[in-house]
């Protein structure tokens, strides 16, 4: 077969009896697949432990709207907390400036902690 006769082939979906049957281009594929799969499967299983560890953070409140408060721990950057977890009672009151200590989880994407408990701290 010529090459522009293979290349009609296999622009409509058919593809020659030779290309087909190479056990070669077999097993690159499936070596490409479990690759992947067992790379997936890597990321998925730290995103996953990574989220059960129990992190206490203190910090002085930044600002705090809704849901989300970002605190100001001494000698770091600020970081997110997400109030859902909360009970509404623990935060209502807080103002930037009250210094708390933040228990929770960090989250899968890690850039915020999803909070279990707010205390808020004596000054």
């Amino acid at each position: 077969m010529e090459a522009e006769e293979r290349v009609a082939e296999t622009v409509r979906g058919r593809h020659t009896s030779q290309e087909r049957m190479n056990p070669h281009r077999l097993y690159h594929k499936v070596a490409v697949a479990l690759c992947s799969a067992a790379l997936a499967a890597a990321l998925s299983a730290d995103r996953a432990a990574a989220q059960d560890i129990a992190l206490r953070v203190a910090g002085r409140v930044e600002w705090i709207a809704a849901q989300v408060m970002v605190i100001a721990p001494p000698l770091a950057t600020a970081i997110h907390v997400d109030l859902s977890k909360v009970a509404q009672d623990e935060y209502q009151g807080l103002t930037p400036g009250d210094e708390v200590l933040v228990t929770g989880t960090l989250a899968i994407a890690g850039n915020r902690i999803i909070a279990t408990s707010i205390e808020r701290l004596a000054l």
